[in-house]
C-alpha cells in the first residue's frame, strides 16, 4: 500500500513538473482576452511567418550591431509587406491629420479648424509649424506679462508644471482641451487620455470660451522649449493662428520657500485694435485661469498681492 502511494505521488510530482516547465507557444495566447484587433492580427501574422515559440520572436537590433537608418527600416518594412495580405505594420507609419478621430473632439470649432488646415494643404504633423522659433527677433511683437508668487518647494512646483497631464492643465473655466498631436514619435491624444507631461513638439488644440462660452475661439500652439536648466517653458502659436508669436513662462526661486512665475506673451496680428485692446484683456484672464488651475492641481498656495508686487519690483 505504501509503495503504491509513493508511486502515485511520484507520478503526480513528475506531471506537475512537466506542466509547470512546459514551453508556452503563441497559440496558447487567448486572443479573445485581447481587446485590440490589430494586436490579435499581429500575433496571427507572426504565427503565419513561422514564429511559434516565444524565442522565435527576435529583436530587429541587438544593441551591438551598427544601428540601421530610419530609411533602411522603412524600406525593409515595405519590402516585407507584400507577404502580409491586408496587414501592414504601422510602427514607422507617419500619422496624418486625416488620422484624427474628429468624433472624439467635443468642440465643434476645433473640428472645423482641423478640417480647414487640411483644406489649406496641411496633412502631416510636420506641416504644422510654429510662427516663432527660439532665437528669432521678437522686437516686432507686442508683449503682455503676468506675475505670480506661489508658496512651496521650487523643484516640486517646476516638476509639477512640466509633468502634469496637459488635458488636466488646459481644462479650466475659460479653456477646454481638444486634442494633442505629438510630432516625434507621431501620436494623437484626446481629452482625458494619459499624457506624460509637457514635451517639445507637442501641438495643443484648445477652445477659448469668450463671454462664458457665448463665443468660442479655437487656438493651436506648439511647445518649442522645455528648458530644465533655465526653468523655462515656451510655446508658439502655429502659423495659421489669428495671432502669431509665443508665450514664455519662467520660474524663479526667490527664497523663503517661494517661487515666482512670470508669464509673458509676445503677439501680433493683422489688427492693431485687436492687439491693443482685445488680446491683452482676454489673455490676462486666460493666463490667470490657467495658473489658478495649476495651483489647484498641485495644491499650492498663492502669496498675497502686496508680496507679489514687491517681488516683481525686485
Amino acid at each position: 500500500m505504501k509503495a503504491t502511494l509513493k508511486c502515485v505521488l511520484l507520478i503526480f510530482m513528475v506531471c506537475f513538473y512537466l506542466q509547470s516547465n512546459a514551453q508556452l507557444m503563441l497559440d496558447d495566447i487567448n486572443l479573445d482576452q485581447i481587446q485590440q484587433s490589430k494586436i490579435s492580427k499581429h500575433i496571427n501574422f507572426q504565427e503565419k511567418k513561422g514564429n511559434h515559440l516565444y524565442n522565435d520572436i527576435q529583436l530587429s537590433w541587438n544593441g551591438r550591431e551598427e544601428l540601421p537608418s530610419y530609411k533602411q527600416l522603412m524600406l525593409k518594412d515595405i519590402q516585407s509587406s507584400s507577404n502580409r495580405g491586408e496587414y501592414l505594420s504601422s510602427s514607422y507609419r507617419q500619422l496624418m491629420l486625416g488620422d484624427i478621430n474628429l468624433d472624439q473632439i467635443q468642440q465643434k470649432k476645433i473640428r472645423k479648424y482641423i478640417v480647414s488646415q487640411m483644406a489649406k494643404g496641411s496633412h502631416s504633423f510636420n506641416d504644422i509649424q510654429p510662427s516663432w522659433k527660439r532665437g528669432e527677433d521678437k522686437s516686432s511683437y507686442m508683449n503682455n506679462e503676468v506675475a505670480f508668487i506661489v508658496q512651496g518647494d521650487f523643484q516640486k512646483i517646476w516638476e509639477g508644471y512640466i509633468e502634469e497631464n496637459p488635458s488636466n492643465s488646459w481644462n479650466t473655466q475659460k479653456v477646454s482641451f481638444g486634442v494633442l498631436l505629438q510630432k516625434s514619435p507621431n501620436r494623437i491624444f484626446y481629452n482625458h487620455d494619459l499624457i506624460s507631461g509637457i514635451h517639445t513638439g507637442q501641438i495643443y488644440y484648445l477652445n477659448l470660451k469668450v463671454f462664458s462660452g457665448i463665443s468660442n475661439i479655437p487656438v493651436a500652439f506648439e511647445v518649442i522649449t522645455v528648458d530644465v536648466v533655465e526653468n523655462v517653458i515656451e510655446f508658439s502659436y502655429i502659423k495659421d493662428n489669428k495671432s502669431t508669436g509665443f508665450q514664455h513662462i519662467e520660474f524663479t526661486d526667490i527664497g523663503d520657500n517661494r517661487t515666482k512665475i512670470l508669464h509673458t506673451s509676445y503677439y501680433k496680428s493683422n489688427s492693431k485694435f485687436r492687439d491693443k485692446y482685445i488680446y491683452p484683456f482676454f489673455h490676462k484672464k486666460i493666463v490667470k485661469d490657467f495658473h489658478r488651475n495649476m495651483r489647484k492641481l498641485l495644491k499650492l498656495d498663492k502669496v498675497k498681492k502686496k508680496t507679489v508686487k514687491a517681488a516683481v519690483i525686485e
